[in-house]
């Protein structure tokens, strides 16, 4: 079987803010820590109070299929984009369970046209997606 080998340069990584479904004080929190949301929501609307969506897509320049996995965790409050990367302790495993998912659709397409050829009477080796790619 060939391995098809994803390495960090092939992919691309986006993180988002969107908006919390709940709102502060629908939570369990305690009143302190709801008081905190609410300053640092008032402070940084966007990242104040938020679920935050890790997206990992693979770079392809045919423009046909482009998997992409995504990983989402709510009730987040940071000032930006940086303070989650740099200070949550999140990023970095929701960068991993996306390029899963990635890879996991990568490699549906793969058994998916490979099973097309073969039907078509052509000879080919399957193919499996793999993730090269170092931690951030």
């Amino acid at each position: 079987m060939k391995e098809f080998i994803i390495k960090r340069e092939n992919i691309i990584i986006k993180v988002e803010a969107e908006k919390e479904h709940d709102s502060i004080d629908s939570t369990d929190y305690d009143p302190q820590v709801k008081a905190a949301f609410k300053k640092m929501h008032k402070e940084h609307p966007k990242w104040g109070w938020c679920s935050i969506a890790v997206t990992v897509t693979l770079k392809n320049a045919t423009g046909h299929f482009t998997p992409s996995g995504t990983a989402y965790l709510g009730h987040c409050s940071y000032e930006n984009k940086g303070d989650f990367i740099l200070n949550s302790g999140y990023y970095k495993q929701m960068v991993k369970e996306a390029a899963e998912d990635m890879l996991r659709q990568a490699n549906e397409y793969f058994t998916y046209t490979t099973n097309i050829y073969k039907s078509l009477g052509f000879e080919i080796e399957p193919v499996t997606a793999v993730l090269a790619i170092d931690e951030e």
